[in-house]
């Protein structure tokens, strides 16, 4: 199982700020990498992004969720889902 935590760092940026998925390089969780450059449009429209992908040495089914304030925003993104 993998899970990604991702909050709003401008208007195209989104920051890991917690997630159990290591480094490619084993140095520790993939803490502050940003989120790749496909999902951000759909991600910035409150929209969730539904395609297979790979994060670090994972490949991962991954339903990347935006993630709203109580006005309706786009602050964050997450996912949980499984390792394939």
């Amino acid at each position: 199982m993998a899970a990604m935590l991702f909050v709003k760092g401008g208007a195209m940026t989104y920051i890991r700020a917690a997630t159990n998925v290591q480094k490619s390089d084993d140095s520790g969780r993939a803490i502050g990498t940003t989120l790749a450059r496909d999902p951000l449009e759909s991600i910035n429209a409150g929209k969730a992004f539904l395609r297979r992908g790979a994060s670090f040495r994972h490949a991962l089914r991954r339903p990347l969720r935006a993630i709203k304030d109580a006005s309706g925003a786009t602050i964050g993104a997450s996912f949980v889902g499984y390792k394939k």
